[in-house]
């Protein structure tokens, strides 16, 4: 029996769920304690220097408005990468020389300088033809658009190879496409969704290269607020603007992991409850 919520067979309905071989868990357990590590001894190190809760609250409060225009662009960046990654991400599950065509134009970004990123968005966005855009608000938003969507689509396509496209299939002929989007497709693709829209949060808080080019005069995020403060060695403002950074970021991963796994809970609760499938008959 097929499993609606990832595309594989369901416990539920009395088969066995592949296991996941011995190896591959130590190999899990050690990628999390490197990525515990990771957070931990940063911000254990930003602490020490980041001096007392007074000076941090007071470096922060100086920072509000830079601390506001990085939440809102890595909030815009985040949801507005969603439609381009579920179009290439749909591209890149497909095989034979489209497969690796799309494969190569969603990975070009990466190997891309991220300044070279900020001088191609002055040079297309600059221009008479397109006004309101250059200049503007979007322009950061755009930058990270064009350097973490890959990241997003890439993790969106692993979401759809775990759906069983005879589930979309069998949608499809009851229903239009709006609709199997927002009562199957949808749901299927939420937790590859989430985990898209919180990784390009993430690296959207942390981006200077191609920002610091494109930014409109007046506007600054926090990573230039933090740029800005080294060139006058305030280490311990420094420290306490990347200790923002670090712990919202942070926190963005944790929200994210919480939202999935309650969705996930809910939908294997929902199959489990299903008529035949184990629930009240």
């Amino acid at each position: 029996t097929v499993d609606p919520t990832l595309g594989e067979q369901s416990p539920a309905s009395g088969d066995t769920a592949p296991s996941v071989p011995p190896a591959l868990r130590v190999v899990q357990a050690l990628a999390c304690v490197v990525l515990a590590l990771q957070v931990l001894v940063p911000v254990v190190a930003l602490l020490r220097v980041s001096g007392s809760a007074l000076e941090i609250g007071g470096v922060l409060r100086g920072s509000t408005e830079e601390i506001g225009f990085s939440l809102a662009v890595a909030l815009a960046a985040g949801l507005l990468c969603l439609p381009l990654a579920v179009v290439a991400g749909s591209e890149l599950s497909r095989g034979g020389a489209v497969g690796r065509a799309w494969w190569f134009l969603v990975l070009l970004p990466l190997a891309i300088p991220a300044p070279l990123v900020g001088v191609g968005l002055i040079a297309l966005w600059n221009r008479p033809q397109v006004p309101g855009i250059y200049g503007s608000a979007a322009m950061p938003v755009l930058a990270a658009l064009a350097r973490f969507t890959p990241f997003a689509a890439i993790l969106v396509m692993s979401q759809m190879r775990r759906i069983d496209r005879r589930l979309i299939e069998a949608a499809s002929v009851q229903a239009g496409m709006v609709r199997v989007w927002a009562r199957v497709r949808g749901p299927l693709l939420l937790p590859g969704l989430l985990a898209a829209a919180a990784v390009t949060f993430a690296l959207t808080l942390g981006e200077l290269g191609a920002t610091l080019l494109v930014v409109a005069p007046g506007d600054q995020t926090l990573t230039i607020r933090i740029y800005n403060y080294l060139h006058y060695g305030a280490s311990d403002a420094v420290a306490g603007l990347c200790l923002a950074l670090a712990l919202t970021a942070v926190a963005a991963g944790v929200v994210a992991v919480v939202a999935i796994g309650a969705w996930s809970h809910l939908a294997h609760g929902a199959v489990a409850l299903s008529p035949g499938r184990g629930g009240s008959r």
